[in-house]
């Protein structure tokens, strides 16, 4: 099951109405592209499930990410001239975790999955900010026994005394659309983030060492300025020189149980910074000796054996939680506009969706 948009081909569609895949004239019907999206990983994880035993196994992994984030920047760029478009860090999302191993890094967009990256080289003379760092974003992927492939993450400023203007847009701030597949995690949102009037031109005339490592200047707010969060579709507005712009498009889901994977490849990834020391432990049961770097095997059976008897004591049946969860609804005013609920109807089609037969 390769990446592509064949797969579609053989698949009949039943949508429910009206919903956010089939609305009334009163909703906005701007998002078919992300409705065509999040259909296409869903028909690949179950793809994916009916692969699995058959002779085409090797083709077994999760979807690749498409959670979006685009940034559009327009403005003068270093040789005087008018510009305006995105950048490639676009095409360097992250690849699902397969079956046999993780999932690649940085390797493509959704509808064209391998796909160049640029030089920065290139993106700094024809458009109007400065690419400051471009690197392999850490905690962006979705973990498993075989992880999934962390994106980019690109971090720039405007070029410049004029500036820029930015504007983007996307679908992933809050929710993910990277689903990770047999147990696997799935790839984290990948909200915007903008920081305001930082000190970074001070601190490069200065002549500090700057580490823009995106996960450490949000999470400890390393810069002076103001921090904005936010999501990713935004109108457009001036960036000035010194404003951090970083955005990344999201990493691949993960693929099977984080107790499976090799302790000592948990302890690679946390040397090339791809995961952060509480998510070797926390997720990953893994205990690492944070002097050597070796895993504590001793250490890392008993956390995990823990982790077994916590799952093995929150554990229920399926009819018992299905049954727990069917009584919460989600309020009237929105779920008009999302098709009947619980179950789906559609003419000529009256299967329970939750596989609850008597």
């Amino acid at each position: 099951l390769p990446p592509n948009a064949g797969l579609l081909q053989p698949i009949r569609y039943l949508v429910e109405g009206p919903s956010i895949a089939n609305a009334t004239d009163e909703i906005a019907h701007g998002m078919g592209t992300g409705i065509a999206a999040i259909v296409a990983n869903g028909t690949h994880v179950l793809g994916s499930k009916a692969l699995f035993d058959s002779p085409y196994r090797d083709s077994v992994q999760a979807p690749h990410s498409r959670n979006q984030n685009v940034f559009i920047f327009a403005g003068e760029n270093r040789m005087g001239y008018a510009t305006a478009n995105i950048t490639a860090t676009q095409n360097s999302s992250g690849q699902g975790g397969r079956f046999d191993g993780d999932g690649e890094g940085a390797i493509g967009f959704f509808w064209g999955p391998f796909t160049d990256s640029g030089e920065i080289e290139d993106m700094d003379r024809r458009l109007p900010h400065f690419v400051l760092s471009r690197r392999l974003e850490k905690n962006g992927h979705g973990w498993g026994k075989f992880r999934g492939g962390p994106p980019y993450v690109e971090i720039g400023t405007a070029c410049g005394h004029t500036g820029c203007f930015l504007s983007s847009w996307g679908s992933a701030d809050k929710l993910s659309h990277n689903p990770g597949l047999m147990g696997g995690y799935m790839g984290p949102p990948n909200p915007r983030v903008i920081i305001e009037d930082t000190n970074l031109m001070q601190l490069i005339r200065e002549g500090k060492d700057i580490d823009l490592n995106n996960y450490e200047v949000v999470r400890d707010q390393t810069f002076v300025g103001t921090y904005r969060v936010e999501a990713s579709g935004q109108a457009t507005e001036h960036r000035k020189e010194g404003d951090l712009m970083m955005y990344t498009m999201g990493g691949g889901g993960g693929y099977g149980d984080v107790l499976e994977r090799n302790p000592i490849l948990v302890a690679s990834d946390l040397k090339a910074e791809l995961i952060t020391a509480d998510i070797a432990e926390k997720i990953y049961g893994v205990v690492i000796d944070p002097g050597s770097g070796k895993v504590d095997e001793a250490a890392t059976e008993a956390r995990r054996a823990a982790v077994h008897r916590e799952r093995l004591a929150e554990a229920k049946p399926f009819r018992e939680f299905v049954d727990g969860w069917l009584k919460k609804r989600p309020p009237e005013n929105i779920i008009k506009y999302y098709g009947d609920f619980p179950d789906p109807r559609v003419p000529g089609y009256n299967k329970p969706f939750w596989g609850l037969y008597n």
